[in-house]
């Protein structure tokens, strides 16, 4: 989990800029519901080993936000959590 830098001399009181993080949207990487949606019988036991790392890194994410860093992000969606393969120097 990464998060962008803020671009210091674009910030104001009322306005928070950040740098452009790559990476593909987590909502693009799911079926919507009504389109190939279905919700996992037994517990998530359908779900891939690569879903389900994923629900969990974001849920971990966000209740670090919440409970130790007490901050709320206000508009959490899939739509704001980008992802991106790791990257592994050569």
């Amino acid at each position: 989990v990464s998060f962008p830098g803020v671009c210091a001399d674009l910030v104001s009181p009322a306005v928070l800029v950040e740098q452009w993080v790559p990476g593909e949207s987590v909502s693009n990487l799911f079926a919507a519901v009504g389109d190939g949606f279905a919700p996992l019988e037994g517990g998530g036991a359908g779900a891939s080993e690569w879903n389900r790392g994923l629900a969990r890194t974001i849920l971990d994410m966000a209740i670090k936000m919440f409970v130790r860093d007490n901050f709320v992000h206000g508009d959490l969606h899939g739509g704001n959590i980008m992802h991106a393969p790791p990257v592994h120097p050569a």
